[in-house]
């Protein structure tokens, strides 16, 4: 069974505290992002990491100035030679839509997310040996968060839960040495379901430059924790927009939204980073970066966005 290992975009929950502390003026905007995760699959018996690339894009509004929506899709490719014995290729892709309401310092947030993931692994020796894996998820995801300002530095806390259900299916070849044996096809079907809860601590400081710009810096150490349901597909999510410290929203595409992760892990954490950059009152540029903690599985990502609002 493979394991997407990381959620990437977890961590920018600590943008979605700052709309809960500032003034949400009637606006929208618009991000393309592009970036790096990490995915396992494996192989016989042994386990080995791609590192799916690719782009996303995702449109937030606020409808009133306590209530915002967002819509995003996002897609990650890569495909890879493992010692000149077998090619390896997969794409995951995921579509997802969040509603949130705000009331003085603090967020409600409702989130719902489709993904799927193809997987296909091929033989270079014996070209007909191959092995297709399809895991479609849906997701129904929640939370709420506190945040709140100190001069330049914001902080947060949020708490989230998640509900999963995925299908998973399989169709194997192997073919013999032997001429005249007919090749062996296997098929696998499983389906089920999973509940997590994720709990969220971020720091933010803003840096106020020239010509109203300017830089935020932060970051958020996150711990993930599975409920119920198969320990070896555990489907998170998060929602989260960014604002400026003018209170105009900006999403933050790199993180995101509807990302379902599928882990081996029953507990694990995260940290992360994140630097945004207002190029001026409409565009910025966003960076950020994730690394798992006290997981089995090693993961590292990173993403790059260009924002504008309207």
């Amino acid at each position: 069974m493979q394991s997407l290992i990381t959620t990437k975009y977890t961590f920018t929950i600590l943008s979605f505290f700052l709309l809960a502390i500032t003034n949400h003026a009637n606006a929208a905007s618009i991000d393309i992002s592009y970036g790096q995760q990490g995915y396992q699959v494996q192989l016989q018996d042994e386990i080995v990491t791609l590192t799916p690339v690719g782009n996303a894009i995702s449109f937030s509004t606020n409808l009133t100035d306590d209530f915002s929506m967002g819509v995003n899709y996002q897609n990650w490719q890569d495909d890879k030679n493992f010692d000149n014995r077998v090619n390896t290729d997969v794409t995951l892709s995921t579509a997802g839509a969040s509603l949130s309401y705000y009331l003085d310092n603090w967020s409600f947030s409702t989130n719902y997310s489709q993904s799927e993931v193809d997987t296909k692994i091929s033989g270079l020796k014996r070209k007909q040996n191959i092995k297709n894996e399809n895991i479609d998820s849906s997701s129904f995801g929640f939370s709420i968060g506190y945040g709140f300002a100190k001069n330049d530095w914001f902080y947060g806390l949020l708490i989230s839960g998640l509900y999963s259900d995925w299908d998973f299916d399989k169709y194997q070849v192997k073919t013999k040495q032997d001429e005249g044996v007919p090749p062996k096809v296997t098929t696998e079907k499983s389906s089920g379901n999973s509940s997590s809860i994720s709990s969220s601590l971020s720091a933010a400081y803003y840096i106020p430059l020239e010509n109203e710009t300017g830089l935020m810096l932060g970051g958020l150490l996150t711990w993930n924790y599975l409920v119920s349901g198969d320990s070896a597909l555990i489907s998170r999510n998060g929602r989260n927009v960014n604002t400026r410290k003018n209170g105009s929203p900006r999403n933050v595409t790199t993180n995101s939204a509807a990302l379902n992760s599928i882990s081996g892990d029953n507990s694990y954490g995260q940290f992360a980073l994140y630097a945004s950059y207002d190029i001026d009152d409409a565009w910025s540029v966003d960076i950020d970066t994730s690394i798992n903690i006290a997981s089995d599985y090693d993961a590292y990502t990173w993403s790059i966005s260009l924002g504008y609002i309207f």
